[in-house]
């Protein structure tokens, strides 16, 4: 395919080719309109060219759009344009994690590969829980950013493609060899979620030892060897790898699918497991991309389509940045402004508007067949059509409003994709919308969270614009179990500012608190609704929020004139040599803050005093405040451009009145919220404590960045000064009245709600505890800690087991001279543990930050620790139970140096790992969980040990067959072309050769009859080496054989199989 730098593709100017792979190449490109940077990656034409591309290019597409997820790469458009099927991708800043490996080889420590994988994993369990596979799992296509995070790139391209068909011609498959699983690379079209499991465990043996585990010359070779070969096990190159750690890892790539992980969430649980991992930490500093890197490059999330903002004072100061004045103010206004300059010669315009100076709304008006329930023996539909037809009547004419409704069948779709935007938000049209929703019929499912997202991929992210969401539901969204959860990802991952209101009509209790949850997580206000009274009151103090329609000039204003506080100003330098200035009347001891919107150049901007020789202040690009205005009279502002700059700017100048809002007495235990309405002003809450009480405080949420400041009441000790965050359990030295006081980073006007919790007692004494008896507790009081005592004798071996804890949670075992740590764990099983010290030991449950957790355990006496099974007998069925977590059992049986065996694992009701340790004590002849392993040939003659160990809790039954392999391979001597042979292998491990005279040039055909089970049938060409056809369980040929001489034939059985057999080997005429 042609470079296509240079090229316009839709909205997409092409500025660079970053990459080219099997199935597409990948441009940097600029969106004109936008002004943002995407990632397109244009499809090879000879994959469109193939039958039913064009279907499923739009059908995964379409998949791929709908996921959202902070560690999925965003899809944001797709098409095609002069045959060049394309997708617009999110463009990620960092590094891929190929590239990292490749600078610097295996990871350590562990933990930092349980912080890349974990961010995978939830990736991977998202999309699969929307059934889309990956398929295509590498290095390659995961990226670190530099703000900390992973993410997965490339969704849905094999499958788009169809690589099955083509993996005999061309030797590619769904995916890449040497991370594809065996049903990948046998070719199989059904793959599932297991196939992406083993190819994330490829990714972790990489991360582990530097290398993948199979290799070889051609593709095709690779896919054999992971179809054939058994893994290479981890420590054969890094010896350091935990056994349990490679247990996670033989797990997850387990030949049969059936055995590995069956979800992302399972695998990632069982690797912090064998780490003894706490979540959530970041990704360290190693392992992100340098600064300077500048190969990939990510939009602004504040534009990006389709994006909710997160209101962090970070993301609103990137968002005020990339907003240009004259992008603002329309295409006609910048043609006025445009002639005005160029007639007038003037340096500098401003308009004065309130801001935003246009709202949209849309309301999303539940159509499901809940909306047909009656409250007063009025249908729900009925009540929200009178509802809103009173309210739309005297709507402001500077709202768009708009109309989407969820179920009714409007939409054609599914069930639960049943969304529709019946009218687009537009002013002057509240009759409309009213006449759009008589025609709607309640019917069918209520994909409410569907809905929310779709709306908001409506708004106009072009235009300055206040988007508000007015939800109208008669219950809980009916398709999505996880509706908070998805948006919460949502809040988090992309980035729109929107206002919610959610209006629960006529709900059950149940419902409002589920309702609740989710106005919260997409951070937006619910209602209680029962009547149209109700719903009028939500939209009449909506609409009492808007600011007003914008007071604008006709005509360019003076930069010498005189300006309102409050009020925005934007402005233009036309000519480096040019200053603008602006002037306000204040009174002495009056407090302002000042605001920079925009400078899309670097500007100093100084305020005067009145006496025309002080300084207020000099700033460069920032705000300035809360400043107390020390004289009366008229301030003057001026805009000075650094150097040759000529730019574009916006500010206001604040009054802060008052400049602290006082709060009034906090109640310890109660919810308390507030606003902060203007830029510089802070609030202050009080609450009366004594000497040795113990608080916890406790944020609730914060709508941006905010310190919360904690005054003793001697007025100058600080007992806290933390940001967007809990402290806590403090315990307050003085007595007296203590001061809260809320102060907004920089410009922030938050929403903020927060706790100050009395914890009494700050301790909860639990008691003793009795070992192998179930223990629950409840922790009431953010802060508050458990303590559990109980009696341990030194060489006492014990084994802690987490059953359930419903917030993230520490454990700390204190040994009884009160200062050693036995274990400090979070949210996890640990042992088995060989006490130290006899006495009284400690147990302390600790919950993360403010939560207040339920929780269950158990602490097991491991006795005995280990369970003598006694020896074994060759060829005979073993079955055992382990009845304590943390015990093991051992067997035993006399080995032959070149002995061989084979291990049958027939089952185990848990996760399991089998030891065998050779005759010295310090070999392992192998290390394997719940699988079998074989034929091994014996090294050494003596005593070998077998150990069965349960991962973490398990408490295993368990059932296993130790083959002694004799003959290791039956030689059945020659076979006749046409000669009907059958066989049968009697022991696992086991192999059969028959023989075959045959010459050069010869064409044959393998005719498989029959095989019970599993079996690979591999012919041997004269010389002993040169494979002619290696094959499972099926026919092959015409094959023509390449000299003359005595060609083998081995009958291998898959695993532990013990296959009959029938075949035929034909001479083809």
């Amino acid at each position: 395919m042609a470079d296509l730098v240079g090229q316009t593709i839709g909205n997409y100017q092409i500025i660079q080719r970053l990459g080219r792979g099997g199935m597409a190449d990948v441009y940097k490109a600029f969106h004109t309109g936008l002004a943002v940077h995407r990632a397109l990656k244009v499809i090879r034409p000879e994959f469109v060219a193939e039958e039913g591309f064009k279907e499923r290019f739009q059908r995964e597409a379409q998949a791929v759009a709908a996921l959202r997820h902070p560690n999925i790469v965003q899809m944001h458009d797709f098409g095609v344009q002069d045959n060049l099927y394309y997708m617009v991708m999110e463009f990620v800043e960092g590094q891929d994690l190929k590239s990292y490996l490749t600078q610097h080889g295996q990871v350590r420590p562990f933990s930092q590969v349980a912080v890349i994988l974990e961010q995978v994993a939830a990736a991977l369990g998202y999309a699969h829980g929307r059934n889309v596979v990956h398929r295509d799992i590498k290095p390659a296509n995961i990226m670190l950013t530099p703000e900390g995070q992973a993410i997965l790139m490339d969704f849905g391209i094999a499958k788009m493609l169809a690589m099955e068909e083509r993996m005999t011609q061309t030797g590619v498959g769904i995916g890449t060899p040497a991370y594809m699983s065996p049903e990948q690379a046998r070719g199989q079209s059904d793959v599932g979620p297991p196939a992406d499991i083993y190819s994330l465990g490829i990714v972790l043996y990489e991360m582990l030892t530097g290398r993948v585990p199979f290799s070889a010359d051609t593709p095709l070779a690779v896919m054999l060897k992971a179809i054939n070969d058994p893994l290479p096990p981890p420590r054969e190159f890094s010896p350091d790898i935990p056994d349990v750690l490679q247990g996670v890892v033989l797990k997850a790539t387990a030949k049969d699918p059936a055995l590995r992980y069956q979800t992302a969430a399972a695998f990632v649980d069982a690797l912090k497991r064998s780490l003894n991992l706490a979540p959530g930490a970041p990704i360290p500093p190693d392992l992100l991309p340098p600064d300077e890197d500048a190969t990939q490059v990510t939009p602004e999330k504040a534009t990006s389509p389709g994006a909710v903002k997160s209101k962090s004072k970070k993301k609103k100061a990137q968002a005020k940045q990339q907003r240009m004045p004259w992008l603002l103010l329309g295409g006609a206004v910048l043609v006025i402004l445009c002639l005005l300059a160029g007639a007038a010669g003037v340096g500098a315009y401003f308009w004065l508007r309130p801001a935003p100076s246009l709202a949209t709304w849309q309301f999303i008006v539940d159509a499901s067949q809940g909306m047909n329930e009656t409250i007063n023996d009025r249908t729900k539909m009925d009540i929200a059509r009178a509802a809103l037809a009173k309210e739309l009547e005297i709507l402001p004419g500077n709202v768009n409003a708009g109309l989407r409704v969820f179920g009714g069948g409007a939409s054609g779709a599914e069930p639960c994709r049943d969304t529709k935007l019946l009218v687009q938000p537009a002013t002057g049209q509240g009759g409309r919308l009213v006449n759009s929703l008589a025609g709607v019929t309640p019917a069918g499912e209520a994909p409410l969270t569907e809905a929310i997202v779709q709306a908001i991929g409506d708004f106009d992210l072009t235009r300055d614009t206040h988007n508000t969401l007015i939800i109208i539901t008669a219950g809980l969204d009916t398709c999505e179990a996880d509706a908070v959860g998805q948006l919460q990802i949502l809040s988090e991952r992309l980035g729109i500012e929107f206002d919610l209101q959610l209006i629960g009509l006529g709900v059950s209790e149940g419902d409002r608190v589920q309702l609740e949850e989710m106005a919260q997580a997409a951070g937006g206000e619910y209602h209680d609704a029962q009547s149209e009274e109700d719903i009028q009151r939500v939209v009449a103090e909506a609409v009492a929020e808007l600011p007003q329609t914008p007071a604008q000039s006709s005509e360019a204003v003076s930069a010498e004139g005189q300006i309102p506080l409050g009020q925005y100003v934007s402005g233009e330098i036309t000519t480096p040599e040019d200053t603008a200035t602006y002037t306000f009347t204040a009174a002495a001891g009056q407090t302002i803050y000042f605001e920079v919107e925009n400078t899309t150049e670097g500007t100093y901007f100084k305020l005067t005093a009145p006496d025309g020789r002080t300084e207020v202040f000099n700033i460069y690009n920032s705000d300035q405040g809360p400043i107390v205005l020390e004289q009366a009279g008229t301030y003057t502002l001026t805009v000075d451009p650094d150097a040759d700059n000529v730019p574009a700017y916006e500010f206001v100048i604040w009054e802060v009145k008052p400049p602290t809002i006082a709060g009034g007495a906090i109640e310890p235990g109660k919810f308390t919220g507030g606003e902060i309405k203007i830029p510089g002003q802070t609030a202050s809450y009080t609450f009366a404590g004594t000497a040795g009480q113990t608080i916890y405080f406790d944020v609730e949420n914060t709508s941006e960045g905010t310190y919360f400041i904690l005054t003793a009441p001697d007025g100058r000790t600080e007992v806290f000064n933390i940001y967007n965050s809990d402290q806590g359990p403090l315990v307050l030295e003085q007595a007296g009245t203590y001061t809260l006081t809320v102060d907004p980073d920089s410009a922030n006007k938050p929403k903020y709600e927060f706790v100050v919790w009395d914890i009494n007692p700050a301790v909860i004494e639990g008691g003793e505890l009795a070992l192998n008896e179930f223990v629950s507790g409840k922790i009431e009081i953010p802060g508050q800690t458990a303590t559990y005592t109980f009696e341990g004798e030194a060489e006492q071996t014990i084994y802690f087991d987490v059953q359930n804890t419903s917030e993230g949670t520490y454990f700390i075992l204190t040994a009884p001279d009160g200062r050693t740590e036995v274990f400090n764990i979070y949210n996890s099983d640990q042992g088995p543990l060989v006490l130290e010290q006899a006495g009284t030991y400690t147990l302390t449950v600790d919950p993360d930050s403010a939560n207040k957790p339920t929780f269950e355990f158990i602490l097991w006496d491991i006795d005995p620790p280990v369970i003598e099974g006694g020896p074994l007998a060759f060829n005979e069925f073993v079955s055992g139970k382990i009845e304590i977590p943390g015990q093991t059992a051992t067997y035993t049986f006399e080995g032959e140096a070149e002995q061989t065996i084979y291990f049958d694992v027939e089952n185990t009701s848990e996760g399991t790992y089998f030891i065998l340790t050779a005759p010295d004590g310090r070999t392992e002849v192998f290390n394997i969980y719940n699988s079998d392993q074989g034929p091994l040939v014996l090294e050494q003659a003596g005593t070998y040990t077998l150990t069965v160990d349960p991962d973490s809790a398990n408490k295993p039954a368990y059932e296993f067959t130790l083959w002694d392999v004799d003959p290791p391979v039956i030689e059945w001597g020659s076979i006749e072309f046409g000669e009907f042979v059958s066989g049968e292998i009697e022991i696992p491990g086991q192999t059969e050769t028959y023989t075959l005279e045959g010459s050069a040039g010869q064409s044959i055909l393998f005719d498989l009859q029959n095989s019970s089970q599993g079996t690979y049938f591999i012919l041997y060409a004269p010389d002993g080496r040169t494979e002619i056809f290696n094959i499972y369980n099926s026919d092959t040929g015409p094959v023509e054989l390449p000299e003359t001489g005595t060609y083998t034939l081995t009958v291998d059985p898959d695993s532990a199989s013990k296959p009959a057999y029938e075949f035929v080997i034909q001479l083809q005429n």
